[in-house]
């Protein structure tokens, strides 16, 4: 988990609210979707897109560990 609650799937980052609304809205959870999929729940949900910064990279985001 990021800062102020937010969570990273891939290289974008939301808040777990918003990562419920994709499960809800796929069926799947976020990380378990490819990127493309994400990027379409996202769209479809009118989510914005907040990529990972060098900050939230260096606190271990956008790791596939």
């Amino acid at each position: 988990m990021l800062a102020g609650g937010m969570v990273a799937f891939g290289v974008h980052k939301m808040s777990q609210s918003q990562a419920k609304q994709i499960e809800e809205h796929t069926g799947v959870p976020p990380e378990e979707l490819e990127d493309a999929d994400l990027e379409a729940a996202m769209a479809e949900l009118n989510i914005p897109k907040q990529e990972l910064t060098d900050e939230d990279r260096a606190a271990g985001a956008g790791t596939d560990d």
